[in-house]
């Protein structure tokens, strides 16, 4: 996944229209700055930009019309430009501009919507955000799936989501486990019903009871095959997730840093 810039792209289709106040006979230095930035933006989009290998319909235009503008280039700002190169300048830009347009239109673009109460940034740049802002500090191991799981519910994910969710949410069980039933071997079984059971007796009742009804109405059904977790289930078990993982938080020390922990981060 790549953020993009949508106004590069104008910046780009700016650049190539300012060809168009390009006048015949008038000194080269005049439109020197039209034609270097315009030479400079079809450069760029063809060959340093994210869309290069996406160009395909226009791209022979725009390589006619990045190859004239280079061969004005060379002139070193002498000179002016005559009615041939004003005419095959406009000619080919007209060209490039219309093919341009038609394939832009046909570009896998999509917009991903905001999933109230999450904003698409919370969930696409920094998905750990839905979460507790202390997890990274005390279970760092959880923030991989926590960011997974965002990325799932932006996409529309729901089973898929609700997976990473549980996988978070079993990081800081077994870091739970650890602090408040310390002198205790780890229950021989890692799934979450036996950590329930195994913390019973050592942990916050409110924490066990979070815990039993994610276990009860979410945990056990999505791991038979032909289980399917809709969007809103998946947002409504990240709200409870995140309940039940600050609930646990609260009584967790801060990790020290380390270098796993940075690169995390």
């Amino acid at each position: 996944m790549i953020r993009i810039s949508l106004t590069w792209v104008i910046d780009v289709v700016q650049a190539v229209d300012a060809l168009q106040d390009i006048k015949p006979g008038t000194p080269l230095t005049e439109n020197w700055g039209q034609i270097y930035f315009a030479h400079f933006n079809l450069d760029a989009l063809l060959n340093q930009s994210l869309y290069s290998n996406s160009i395909i319909s226009s791209r022979s235009a725009a390589e006619k019309l990045h190859a004239k503008l280079s061969d004005i280039l060379t002139r070193k700002n002498t000179g002016s430009l005559d009615d041939a190169d004003a005419w095959l300048i406009e000619h080919r830009r007209k060209e490039f501009k219309t093919i341009l347009n038609a394939e832009l239109a046909t570009l896998p673009t999509f917009f991903v919507s905001g999933k109230p109460p999450y904003s698409t940034e919370a969930l696409l740049s920094g998905g750990e955000a839905i979460m507790p802002p202390d997890l990274q500090t005390k279970v760092p191991e959880a923030v991989f799936d926590a960011r997974e799981a965002a990325r799932c519910i932006a996409f529309e994910l729901g089973t898929a989501g609700a997976f990473h969710l549980f996988r978070a949410l079993e990081a800081v069980v077994r870091r739970y486990y650890s602090e408040v039933a310390k002198g205790h071997a780890e229950p021989k079984q890692r799934n979450l019903g036996v950590y329930i059971r195994a913390l019973t007796p050592h942990a916050n009742p409110k924490v066990i009871a979070v815990l039993a009804q994610l276990k009860d109405l979410y945990r056990n059904p999505i791991v038979h095959p032909e289980a399917a977790i809709t969007l809103e289930e998946a947002i409504t078990i990240a709200g409870l997730v995140r309940s039940a993982i600050a609930s646990m938080l609260n009584e967790l020390p801060t990790v020290p840093q380390t270098t796993t922990l940075a690169s995390v981060q």
